[in-house]
């Protein structure tokens, strides 16, 4: 991007303002890029589809399983898209933390065991939020991070 931003200015030296605005467009042109291209590939739906609860930076869902909380955490540990090693176990809950990436700081993901009914099923309460309490935008990960665990509990 530098090498562009030098041939662009023609060696002109004294003007450094010309550059750091391009700069600054360049760049700014490469996250929004970015952006659009995660929103693409992490939710499944096409983005006129999408409604402002799909957006939100909290995602919390309800899902019934037959699968016990044991077993959830157990899937879990085996899958390849959370990648995690250490899971917390408490009670009627689990809790874990999905690492920072290139394109999310992170996010704290716990599973709340809320009723057993008589079908022998499970319910259980998901959430997901990002670990950053003052991130302005969540390019879909929140929302993934939920599919893939309905996915995986299902």
């Amino acid at each position: 991007m530098w090498i562009i931003i030098e041939l662009l200015r023609d060696g002109r030296e004294n003007l450094d303002l010309v550059g750091a605005i391009m700069f600054g467009f360049l760049f700014s042109l490469m996250m929004v890029a970015t952006m659009f291209y995660n929103l693409e590939e992490n939710y499944q739906k096409n983005l006129s589809e999408l409604v402002s609860d799909d957006l939100k930076m909290n995602q919390k869902k309800s899902i019934k399983s037959k699968l016990t909380l044991y077993e959830v955490k157990s899937r879990i540990l085996d899958s390849n898209f959370f990648k995690t090693k250490r899971i917390s176990f408490r009670d009627d809950s689990l809790k874990f933390k999905k690492r920072y990436s290139a394109f999310t700081w992170g996010e704290h993901i716990a599973i709340k065991q809320a009723e057993f009914n008589t079908e022998e099923e499970y319910t259980y309460e998901i959430s997901s939020k990002p670990i950053f309490r003052f991130q302005l935008f969540d390019s879909g990960m929140n929302y993934r991070n939920v599919q893939e665990l309905e996915r995986l509990i299902s």
